[in-house]
């Protein structure tokens, strides 16, 4: 009896370890969010979704809507080619303006890491305007469009406000 049940967890944990992986990014796992429509008779596609993490990846999917590669995400190259994702300013964790990536369906990319400032000047410009600090002074200071504060909260050269 007792070489029965070693032989049964020895092929119990032989099966098991043989499906388990270790994901090169485990918060882009798929968790679900996929909203479009599957193009018809193409077998599969890539389309947008929501990783663990919560966060926007491009993932691979069946006709059926099933996600492919064990549920790991793919190159966005794949999705940008089908609907492009887009920068824009966001209000970041800490209040303050920041350029962020986002998919079709304004899911937040990369892990919510803010991208560079120039990918949103080149679709909405900020500005820059002079305010008033918490010292009491005036100083320069870059907004966002919908007026959301940059660099920090930091003032930049009077130059930029001229």
């Amino acid at each position: 009896m007792t070489q029965i049940l070693i032989t049964l967890c020895f092929i119990f944990l032989a099966v098991q370890s043989h499906a388990q992986f270790t994901p090169a990014n485990p918060g882009g796992i798929y968790a679900g969010g996929r909203t479009g429509e599957p193009p018809p008779n193409t077998g599969a596609f890539y389309d947008w979704g929501i990783g663990r993490d919560r966060t926007g990846y491009c993932y691979q999917f069946t006709n059926q809507g099933d996600v492919l590669n064990g549920g790991q995400p793919v190159a966005e190259s794949f999705c940008e080619a089908v609907k492009a994702s887009h920068p824009d300013w966001a209000r970041g964790r800490n209040g303050y303006g920041y350029c962020y990536q986002f998919t079709p369906d304004e899911i937040v990319m990369f892990q919510g890491r803010p991208q560079n400032n120039e990918n949103c000047e080149k679709v909405k410009a900020s500005h820059y305007e002079w305010g008033r600090a918490m010292d009491g002074w005036t100083y320069c200071f870059q907004f966002t469009p919908s007026q959301l504060l940059l660099n920090e909260g930091r003032s930049v050269p009077n130059e930029k406000c001229y």
